[in-house]
């Protein structure tokens, strides 16, 4: 009740005790992830339902493959794709990507993903990524299983993730940090 006031938000007694008894929720994560999702929800009519739907998970990973799936109906009508590849480089990536690679990434070099497209997204996941010294990449392994699971489940898919970065960063000036860190990296794993 208190996090959720934090953002005006609130769920009635049968909810809370709907979500307190249910076996995953007694681990801090689950529900930290569950109850982001349902501060963000905007249906308050269908918040009973979106609360059996979150708690058909398993576990974290299904959780989130469950989230990704909202992301992609919520985040991509203008750009096609748009969570399935920003979650692909942000795996397949070493260390994480910087910003402005991953909208080089998704876009081209000459026209770059508009932010516009790539912001809500990042805003709306905020809490599963970490920005290390500018570096965006997941802030636990249970997300990059989700992604895994959901987008590259084949070592072939794998492969193209690595092999898509390896590509990217080969046209970077030969100097660079970036290109040194990940390029190498990137090759081992594409094979």
């Amino acid at each position: 009740q208190e996090y959720l006031a934090l953002f005006t938000k609130s769920l009635n007694m049968r909810q809370i005790e709907q979500i307190a008894n249910f076996p995953q929720c007694w681990n801090p994560l689950f529900l930290r992830v569950l109850l982001d999702e349902l501060r963000v929800f905007g249906v308050h009519e269908k918040l009973d339902e979106r609360i059996q739907y979150y708690l058909q998970a398993c576990d974290i990973s299904t959780l989130y493959e469950k989230i990704l799936a909202r992301c992609e109906r919520d985040y991509q009508g203008e750009w096609p794709g748009l969570v399935r590849d920003a979650m692909s480089m942000i795996w397949a990536a070493r260390q994480g990507t910087t910003e402005s690679e991953l909208l080089e990434l998704l876009g081209s070099k000459k026209h770059p993903l508009p932010s516009a497209y790539w912001s809500p997204l990042y805003l709306a996941l905020d809490q599963a990524f970490v920005n290390r010294s500018g570096l965006i990449s997941f802030s636990h392994d249970y997300l990059r299983q989700a992604v895994q699971n959901r987008y590259l489940s084949t070592p072939l898919q794998q492969r193209y993730a690595h092999r898509r970065l390896a590509r990217y960063f080969l046209h970077q000036p030969k100097d660079s940090s970036r290109r040194t860190e990940e390029l190498p990296w990137q090759y081992a794993r594409a094979a």
